[in-house]
């Protein structure tokens, strides 16, 4: 039998709001990691606010790697 609690986790999970890769990409909240979002980001997904912090958040955590032309 379901509970009250779980009752509302299903509709909190049903409530959220997600986006495509495109309306991401160029929104005004995310505009300063565009290019990288456009780069990871799959066009046939959409993503919550909660996925998009995650992604940016392991990202922005790599090493960055210098390459030196010789």
């Amino acid at each position: 039998m379901a509970t009250k609690e779980d009752v509302a986790t299903k509709e909190d999970v049903a409530t959220v709001a997600r986006f495509d890769a495109v309306t991401i990409v160029t929104s005004e909240r995310y505009r300063q990691y565009a290019n990288l979002l456009d780069t990871i980001l799959d066009p046939n997904t959409e993503y919550s606010h909660e996925e998009i912090q995650e992604i940016l958040d392991n990202e922005l955590k790599r090493p960055v790697k210098v390459e030196i032309n010789q």
